[in-house]
């Protein structure tokens, strides 16, 4: 029997985040424009995993990428690599969720989401629920921490696990 990896990646409930065109493509130009700074190199694979990612700003795992038309000729340690590299820049952030496929979404200003995960089949489903995320509160301060951001998930069992 396979891991829970190497399937493919359960479905993502979503209650709706779609960019308009223009804001993905400032995003992926924003993200191209600081790596380039940093000397990453531009390549098809980086061009076509950011614009998939900014199109469908959805938590994606490596096997939905490898799955994409325009990603799929792409070895899979290639896209892994590149995931972590741009999870390193903070341009996506990880769900990392215990014993199943990590989810990687494009990190877009002024979207923020929550999520509930499936602790049994690992399905993710984006929440309504708000939540604030000051970026200095009352009782602390993050310097001299840089590039601080929210990540709000929460596990337990869906209906269909339960």
């Amino acid at each position: 029997m396979s891991s829970t990896q190497d399937r493919p990646s359960p479905s993502l409930r979503r209650l709706g985040c779609t960019p308009a065109p223009q804001e993905a493509r400032d995003v992926v130009q924003a993200a191209l424009k600081r790596l380039s700074a940093l000397r990453y190199r531009q390549t098809p694979l980086l061009h076509a995993v950011l614009t998939e990612m900014a199109e469908h700003h959805v938590p994606v795992t490596i096997n939905h990428l490898m799955a994409l038309p325009s990603i799929s000729d792409s070895d899979y340690s290639s896209t892994y690599r590149l995931l972590k590299r741009l999870e390193s820049e903070g341009i996506v952030t990880c769900l990392g969720v215990a014993q199943k496929a990590p989810h990687y979404l494009l990190v877009m200003p002024g979207h923020q989401h929550a999520y509930l995960v499936c602790k049994v089949c690992g399905v993710l489903e984006e929440t309504d629920a708000s939540y604030s995320s000051p970026t200095v509160c009352g009782d602390c301060e993050f310097t001299p921490w840089s590039h601080v951001q929210s990540e709000v998930w929460f596990t337990g069992i869906c209906p269909e696990c339960a």
